[in-house]
């Protein structure tokens, strides 16, 4: 059985990074049927669907109180969420983390083009303390790809922020800042101050 499941898995996989168009529908039904079938958390959340309009995505709860995996694999890469103080948080076991950045790299691009001439900012307090977080890692992952010395992580630097993109505008480099609301919201009002 762990034999099926490595091969239906790995005929998914090589589905989705094999070309920037593919059926996304007849792949999500693939998923939908594989992790019904071998994932049990995922089972027992499906099995109590009375419809199917309220299928939904798996609660964010089941990641805090089980390990939600399908098959038996080690985890590569453990991801937690931020969660308040001493709250319990859920953790996202990635099997592969080479194959999670390829993916978040070629979708990106698919929609923003190459990134290499792109600057991208972080503004991602807290995310960034953590260490753990799979924003911060994705992020991370397409600074590495752009060849603008200027792209990284700004903490609380809302000064170099604000010169950064501000010189970028004037030399016409496209950039992109991702950061969390409260950060945004604080560089904002510092921004227009």
């Amino acid at each position: 059985m762990a034999k099926d499941i490595e091969l239906l898995t790995n005929e998914i996989r090589k589905k989705i990074i094999a070309s920037d168009v593919f059926d996304f529908e007849k792949i999500s039904q693939q998923v939908f049927a594989l992790q019904r079938t071998h994932n049990p958390v995922f089972k027992t959340f499906v099995d109590q669907i009375q419809k199917v309009d309220e299928l939904v995505f798996l609660p964010i709860s089941s990641f805090k109180s089980h390990e939600v995996k399908t098959g038996d694999w080690v985890s590569s890469q453990l991801f937690k969420s931020s969660g308040t103080t001493g709250s319990t948080t859920s953790i996202h076991h990635v099997r592969d983390l080479v194959f999670y950045q390829n993916l978040c790299l070629q979708h990106f691009q698919e929609i923003f083009g190459n990134l290499e001439n792109l600057c991208i900012l972080a503004l991602l307090p807290h995310y960034l303390e953590r260490g753990e977080s799979s924003l911060v890692a994705m992020v991370n992952h397409l600074i590495q790809q752009s060849s603008i010395n200027s792209s990284g992580f700004y903490l609380y630097d809302f000064e170099k922020l604000k010169s950064t993109i501000l010189q970028n505008k004037a030399q016409n480099i496209p950039t992109i800042l991702f950061g969390v609301t409260y950060a945004l919201l604080e560089f904002s009002a510092f921004f227009w101050n």
